[in-house]
Formats: structure tokens, sequence, C-alpha cells
């Protein structure tokens, strides 16, 4: 399943932005912060895809429930999570191509915070 993965891939993109923005050229964080986006996006919206039957589950670190005890920790996402999830990623692509001609002072922080959202 691609939930933890649309998680983690848009924190990881903004903590690279946040440490290293101010050393990329400005369409170096321009594409990061890009492609990261576009790909939350496209997993976001498949997921929504494959939860419109039923509730998806995934269990980090394989720990799943033993017998009636949750062990782990579960990340779940119905239709409509995922479907808002996929509107917030247009969203930040949107805003992320209108800023392509402005912030040019931003040094990824812009980016970075877009991608948190």
């Amino acid at each position: 399943m691609s939930g933890p993965i649309a998680i983690v891939l848009p924190l990881a993109a903004a903590a690279l932005l946040g440490a290293i923005g101010h050393r990329l050229p400005r369409w170096g964080r321009d594409a990061v912060a890009l492609v990261a986006a576009a790909a939350t996006t496209a997993l976001a919206g498949r997921l929504a895809l494959a939860a419109r039957e039923d509730l998806l589950v995934a269990w980090l670190g394989g720990w799943g429930p033993r017998g009636d005890v949750a062990v782990g920790v579960a990340l779940a996402v119905d239709a409509v999570g995922a479907g808002f999830a996929t509107l917030s990623g247009v969203l930040a692509v949107a805003a992320l191509v209108f800023s392509l001609r402005y912030y040019e002072s931003a040094e990824g922080h812009f980016h970075a915070l877009v991608l948190l959202f």
C-alpha cells in the first residue's frame, strides 16, 4: 500500500528543502517541490480509488494486531480522507506552479511549507 509513502515523501522533501534549500538554485528548489507534490498527489489519488470499497489499513513496521490487542501503529484511510488528501495535493501543486514567478528570496522555505501543508 502506498499510504506510508504518501506521508513520508512530502515530509522528506520539506526537510531536504529546509536543510539545503538555500544552496540549491531556484530551478532546483522548484523541481524538488513540484516532483514531490505531484507524486504525493498521484499517490493520494491512487489511494482514493483503492479506498472506494473499504477502509484501507497499513500497520507500520509490520506490527499488526495480536489477537484482540493492537500492538503497532495503524494508518487508516477511507475514500473521503484520500479524496481530501488528493484535493490538498492538487492545491499544493497549483500553489507551487503559481509561485514559479515569485518568491525569489524564499530560499526553499516557501516550498517546504507548501509541502508540509
